[in-house]
């Protein structure tokens, strides 16, 4: 039987080609809403978080488009969505803070 270790990836901050970051939950549960891939939750301190995203070539008018109110999701899908980005928040375990 072989032995399978996991292998950790690491993501870099500052890699704007490859992933799209923001900071507000109302911007993240949107394109949760519009079936943005969220690739993970990075914790910056016990208080702030980045939401990272695959980068699309439309992500970032998504996000013009609800900043100027012009964007629709269906309220009940993006209160869920809120919900669970805020359950996955309050669950990440409290390290080294």
């Amino acid at each position: 039987m072989k032995n399978k270790t996991k292998e950790i990836s690491y993501v870099r901050l500052d890699d704007d080609d490859k992933y799209y970051y923001c900071s507000d939950i109302d911007v993240a549960t949107t394109l949760v809403s519009k079936k943005y891939n969220l690739f993970t939750i990075d914790k910056i301190t016990e208080i702030k978080v980045v939401f990272i995203f695959e980068r699309t070539q439309d992500i970032e008018k998504v996000v013009e488009a609800f900043w100027g109110n012009k964007i629709e999701v269906y309220p009940l899908e993006f209160a869920t969505n809120r919900k669970n980005l805020k359950n996955r928040i309050y669950g990440m375990k409290k390290c080294c803070f």
